[in-house]
């Protein structure tokens, strides 16, 4: 998704990841670190209901 629409800035990039892990994720909480983004979040499945999960996605060239 992120090299189909190039984001211009930060700004536009954390927009793009918080509509991104919204619609897929329960209790998104995006922290801003310098070199990119710590993602948590909850995932939604009835087999791992409420099973938190967090990952770090570095910004891409702007």
């Amino acid at each position: 998704m992120i090299d189909k629409y190039k984001p211009k800035n930060r700004i536009e990039f954390l927009e793009m990841i918080d509509r991104m892990y919204e619609r897929k994720y329960e209790n998104v909480n995006i922290n801003v670190r310098y070199d990119g983004l710590e993602v948590e979040y909850d995932l939604i499945d009835s087999e791992i209901n409420g099973k938190h999960q967090a990952c770090f996605i570095p910004y891409p060239e702007f």
